[in-house]
């Protein structure tokens, strides 16, 4: 059974709860509102009841594969990254806040616990480090 995502030019659209369609490939924990939100293959953010363990909202996050989400410390924001070069930002409801785009896959993205900085990691060896919430480019180190 396969399902359909799909991205409009005024966001994402909100799909119904049926999971990924392709391989979950990262997923974290908001213990305070007991829900998991992954990221896939597929592009799509999957909210998550962790008492259910169901899902309960899905999103066309990306337009390709992504490999890496992660709560805020705090837990107000979800950071999600893509090979499609894109860097977003989301409310932990799942409202897409901002995005930045890095013009080369992204591996990773993390918010660091001062909620100050956020690191990106390009497959070209390049780690980015921006001012949150402003995002402006700090540092662009080549670490290859």
């Amino acid at each position: 059974m396969f399902f359909i995502c799909f991205m409009f030019a005024q966001g994402p659209v909100v799909l119904p709860p049926f999971g990924h369609t392709a391989f979950a490939t990262d997923f974290d924990i908001d213990v305070e509102s007991k829900t998991i939100a992954s990221i896939g293959l597929d592009g799509c953010l999957v909210f998550w009841d962790i008492a259910t363990q169901k899902a309960f909202k899905k999103i066309k996050a990306h337009e390709a594969e992504c490999y890496s989400i992660r709560y805020s410390w705090n837990g107000d924001y979800i950071i999600t990254s893509s090979v499609d070069g894109k860097v977003k930002i989301w409310t932990k409801e799942g409202a897409l806040k901002n995005t930045i785009d890095c013009g080369k896959s992204v591996l990773f993205a993390e918010l660091d616990r001062t909620e100050k900085k956020l690191s990106v990691a390009l497959s070209t060896g390049h780690a980015l480090v921006y001012e949150f919430p402003s995002l402006k480019l700090l540092y662009d180190i080549d670490a290859g």
